[in-house]
């Protein structure tokens, strides 16, 4: 074969086992935490492509979870706002300092 003509399938031969193996690590080692980072939508819209159940307090249902129209296809509608903004508000602070933390 002519010497050139192998130096580049050589060349090109391993390239490709660079890619093969760049994307096996992408996908089964680096996983993990890309899935857990927070700005990965995915994840979001996994949570909300279905739904989630009512929130229970006692007997009285203070959350649901009703179908909507677009990209998100179920949405949480809580009966008295106001008296849980408290309560959602400091999950959330939680949540994101322990995000930070991680």
């Amino acid at each position: 074969m002519n010497t050139p003509i192998l130096r580049m399938s050589r060349l090109v031969g391993a390239l490709f086992a660079i890619l093969l193996i760049s994307a096996t690590i992408i996908q089964f080692v680096q996983a993990p935490s890309l899935r857990a980072r927070p700005d990965n939508r995915r994840t979001l819209l996994d949570n909300y492509s279905r739904d989630r159940g009512s929130i229970l307090v006692g007997d009285t249902a203070i959350a649901t979870s009703t179908p909507s129209e677009g990209e998100l296809a179920y949405l949480r509608t809580y009966r008295q706002r106001l008296a849980l903004l408290g309560l959602l508000a400091a999950s959330a602070w939680v949540m994101a300092h322990a995000l930070r933390a991680v």
